[in-house]
């Protein structure tokens, strides 16, 4: 399971891909500027995790959030590291969503690599950059990402072609 902002682009929109293609439970919490933080958002994350090692719910594994947000909202650096230190502490993986990355790190007058800080998984749509129907996943944790020959199982049964 994912846990998200209730507005990320994850959670509203992609008419369910993550859920139908990956079998990924998508756990929004409501925020009111788009951000999941620590300070603010740590209890209610700590109950989905307690709930987690009861075995009743989804459980989660990765903490995705979107850069900046899909309410225009910028994580700091500050705010980034808090929140990848926090989950790396509870085995959580971090995924952002960089699909405008660049406004975000124009907006911190950082690198690039600066606004995804901590990030294990960083998915990029470059369409929003200037480029023609261009994905990019990079990841910074190989154990982040699942073995490929189990995904393309996966994806093959996920779509009836699976032998």
């Amino acid at each position: 399971a994912v846990i998200t902002a209730a507005t990320a682009h994850i959670n509203t929109d992609e008419a369910a891909a993550p859920e139908v293609a990956s079998g990924i439970k998508v756990l929004a919490l409501p925020t009111s500027d788009g951000k999941l933080l620590v300070e603010r958002d740590g209890a209610a994350t700590e109950l989905i995790l307690r709930d987690r090692a009861l075995g009743r719910r989804a459980r989660p594994s990765i903490v995705s959030i979107s850069q900046p947000t899909e309410l225009g909202t910028v994580y700091n650096i500050e705010e980034l590291r808090a929140l990848t230190d926090w989950a790396h502490a509870r085995q959580l993986i971090v995924h952002v969503d960089g699909a405008r990355l660049s406004n975000a790190a124009a907006a911190l007058r950082v690198p690039l690599k600066e606004a995804a800080l901590g990030a294990d998984l960083l998915s990029l749509g470059l369409t929003k950059n200037g480029a023609i129907d261009a994905e990019a996943v990079i990841s910074h944790n190989p154990a982040a990402l699942p073995a490929p020959a189990w995904h393309g199982r996966y994806v093959q049964k996920a779509h009836g072609r699976a032998t």
